[in-house]
């Protein structure tokens, strides 16, 4: 009944934005691929639902991934509907794309040629990014963990530790062991490492066997590393969170590509994103006139013709603030349909990363027995609502 009243839903959508990824049960050794579907709708809501959740059998190369999808897409009818598809950079969802992007560019056109359809994922390259930043590093992170796991090696050393704290009437808070694939986690470890940087020395005095207490220079480079993870893990934060104002998203690139590019480069890259935002206007504006939609007077034109050539500081001018409006959708027929599809465009891939962690629950040591078809059931008729 729920399926029904989803396919219901989406029969109403006009363009869908889609993120993926691959996850593998420990409990049960199979991989599933997930699906989730991304839209704003008339009321300028955000929708995120979990379309599928599919084993997906070996082999699983790109070529594997993008039938398993299409046929996920064929099911809810609404191949013809998808505008992107937000991936990791794995070579396998590159073959995956190009596959699904070949196949849709031969039954119908693709939204700016295609340029659009595929979103890497902005959280996986700064996770690439960190951890290559770490391994530079790495000692001075490996040698705080060697001191995590020796505390929380046994439940007397554990007790001992504790005491301190409490003696010191420092926050109770256990120190935890980072996952060494994920920076984030590293980072978590380190945050509270540092507030019982007064504990391990005490430590070292009730404990002989403890040998490798971090010292004064240590915890030096430690905060220095801690520092700079703080960035990263503020910026992603902020990536993984809600849609941006499209302003802000201008400004992005004012501030970010003179400082990433020659100032011949940003302008040029400055230029080929307003370019690309003309292009898929004008899609978007014979899209509206073969619909038959009726245009109020000149209103749209005039306020694309104000930004000044050259220039991306006409968004404010590009009456973002008017059309966003929902009472205003009559006056901003285009653009409001352009910035529905646009702004629910996923940048990362975390709302299908989620879907996983609700998935090692209905998966557990008890449950391992549980058929592909019973867990998409229940993971897209739990949390597929809840999104």
């Amino acid at each position: 009944m729920e399926k029904q009243k989803l396919k219901t839903l989406l029969k109403g959508v006009r363009r869908i934005s889609l993120t993926t990824d691959l996850w593998n049960s420990d409990n049960q050794k199979l991989e599933y691929i997930v699906l989730t579907g991304h839209w704003i709708d008339d009321n300028w809501k955000l929708n995120k639902r979990v379309l599928n959740f599919v084993h997906l059998p070996i082999p699983k190369g790109g070529v594997q991934i993008a039938d398993a999808i299409y046929k996920c897409l064929a099911e809810w009818e609404i191949e013809d509907k998808v505008q992107t598809i937000s991936v990791d950079n794995a070579t396998s969802n590159d073959v995956a794309i190009r596959v699904l992007k070949q196949n849709f560019t031969i039954t119908r056109q693709l939204s700016c040629g295609g340029k659009m359809f595929h979103v890497r994922c902005c959280a996986h390259i700064l996770n690439l990014m960190v951890q290559d930043g770490l391994s530079q590093i790495r000692r001075i992170i490996n040698k705080i963990r060697d001191n995590v796991v020796y505390i929380n090696g046994s439940e007397g050393r554990l007790k001992v530790f504790a005491e301190i704290v409490q003696q010191l009437r420092l926050p109770c808070r256990k120190l935890i062991i980072d996952c060494k694939t994920r920076w984030n986690s590293t980072y978590d470890m380190l945050e509270i490492a540092i507030k019982f940087k007064e504990v391990f020395p005490r430590y070292k005095e009730r404990d002989e066997g403890y040998e490798h207490c971090p010292n004064k220079e240590d915890w030096v480079k430690v905060e220095k590393v801690y520092e700079i993870l703080r960035v990263f893990n503020t910026m992603t934060n902020i990536i993984s969170g809600t849609i941006l104002d499209p302003r802000y998203k201008m400004r992005v690139i004012e501030f970010s590509f003179p400082k990433m590019y020659s100032d011949v480069e940003a302008r040029a890259n400055a230029t080929t994103v307003r370019d690309t935002l003309y292009e898929v206007y004008g899609e978007y504006a014979n899209d509206c006139q073969s619909s038959s939609v009726v245009l109020r007077g000149k209103i749209e034109r005039v306020g694309l013709e104000v930004i000044p050539e050259g220039s991306m500081g006409g968004a404010d001018d590009w009456e973002f603030d008017d059309f966003l409006d929902e009472a205003n959708a009559l006056k901003y027929p285009i653009l409001s349909r352009m910035a529905r599809d646009i702004l629910a465009i996923p940048i990362t891939t975390v709302a299908s990363k989620a879907t996983f962690c609700a998935g090692s629950r209905v998966i557990d040591t008890y449950r391992s027995s549980l058929s592909p078809e019973t867990v998409e059931m229940l993971l897209c008729g739990a949390i597929g609502v809840a999104f």
